[in-house]
């Protein structure tokens, strides 16, 4: 199962108003392993993230005010990819084949990541902010 993400502004009464992401842009943020094998590992929380670490056991919810710093927090794992594949991969790599399949891994963090990073500067561009569930 693959979490979705949207954009989403708070309500007055503290209710979540979503907004569909436009006509277009994928909103398949992450994989249900994924979310708990690498979002929320301890080499993304040692690498200070927050954010990601509560998808875990649940929704992220990211108000308006708070998207620069998850952008950032994003990033930084961005920045710091090859340590978190190599540290969250189920198997440690082995063979002929090993690079291939070390190289999707990467790959496919990146793919998340990135889309998480593009519904967050389309919801930014708008004054909301992101749920992912």
């Amino acid at each position: 199962m693959s979490l979705s993400i949207t954009m989403a502004r708070p309500a007055a009464d503290g209710t979540l108003t979503f907004r569909d992401v436009p006509d277009g842009v994928n909103d398949s943020a992450v994989g249900e392993g994924t979310r708990r094998r690498r979002h929320s590992s301890q080499i993304v929380r040692d690498l200070g993230a927050v954010y990601l670490p509560r998808l875990a056991d649940d929704w992220l919810v990211v108000p308006p005010e708070e998207t620069v710093a998850f952008l950032r927090e994003c990033a930084l794992v961005l920045a710091e990819l090859p340590a978190v594949t190599a540290a969250t991969r189920r198997t440690p790599l082995r063979g002929r084949r090993a690079l291939h399949h070390y190289e999707a891994d990467e790959s496919y963090i990146e793919r998340c990541l990135m889309t998480i990073m593009h519904v967050t500067h389309l919801a930014r561009c708008a004054d909301s902010g992101i749920v992912i569930w």
